[in-house]
């Protein structure tokens, strides 16, 4: 009896764990399942929230270049032989084209027997850029139009009127203009609507023009006497060949800073 008994309890309890084993893996199976399937869900609705940045920031790059491509640009630089200029140029694609202007002034110190030098230094001229590589900050170029160089001062002149002594202070000016054509290249970066560059060239004059002023007492007597000196001759040859050999003189254009902003 004890032996029925004792064979029924071991029966029951093989019966209830094999039960309960499997009751609980099968609960563990469907909440490994579930988990898995809410993993997939969230990494499934993640890789599109990604792509959706990403072409969302794609987007907004591409909106970027093409507003960079196109547009009027205010345009200034500052460099040698023209010391500051400002202009308006143009951009489509690898294209920019537009117009320059420049104008400086200033007062020199010169050694020697000219007085109060005054330099003025005027420029007009037409732009035209491209780049090779779209968006890429190397370009070339060639710019074409007119400068003028001007100076002025004033230089004592010593002669002498039926032996009478005569010291005159003479207003000089010298002024050179030429029509040329600046072949050149550079770097230009963009910084949203702002660009920052630099270039390099060499102004070659295609014509040029020198002529002298030598303003005179309106005397006739002491102008007569004043030209025929050798201050006086001097003064107007040197002048003569200064205008005649800076006009054919090519020069380096160096722009050291070139600043944009995209109007």
């Amino acid at each position: 009896m004890n032996s029925v008994y004792a064979t029924f309890l071991y029966s029951a309890i093989i019966v209830i764990s094999t039960l309960t084993h499997s009751a609980y893996g099968k609960s563990y199976q469907y909440s490994a399942t579930r988990y898995l399937a809410q993993v997939k869900k969230k990494n499934k609705v993640g890789k599109k929230k990604r792509l959706q940045k990403k072409r969302k920031k794609k987007q907004r790059v591409k909106k970027k270049k093409l507003r960079n491509d196109k547009g009027l640009w205010v345009f200034g630089a500052i460099g040698f032989p023209h010391p500051i200029t400002i202009g308006l140029l143009q951009k489509e694609g690898k294209v920019t084209s537009g117009g320059e202007l420049g104008y400086y002034q200033q007062k020199v110190n010169a050694a020697g027997q000219v007085k109060d030098v005054n330099l003025k230094i005027f420029k007009l001229a037409g732009l035209y850029r491209q780049h090779p590589i779209k968006n890429d900050p190397i370009f070339w170029g060639i710019a074409s139009g007119f400068h003028q160089f001007q100076v002025d001062g004033k230089q004592r002149v010593k002669s002498s009127t039926n032996g009478t002594p005569v010291d005159l202070e003479l207003d000089i000016s010298t002024k050179i203009q030429a029509l040329y054509i600046t072949p050149h290249g550079g770097l230009a970066w963009d910084r949203g609507k702002w660009r920052i560059g630099f270039s390099v060239g060499y102004l070659i004059p295609i014509y040029s023009q020198g002529d002298i002023g030598i303003q005179l007492t309106g005397d006739p007597l002491i102008d007569n006497a004043v030209k025929n000196t050798a201050s006086y001759r001097e003064i107007e040859t040197d002048l003569e060949k200064l205008g005649a050999k800076a006009g054919r003189l090519g020069l380096p254009v160096l722009h050291i800073l070139e600043v944009s902003k995209q109007w």
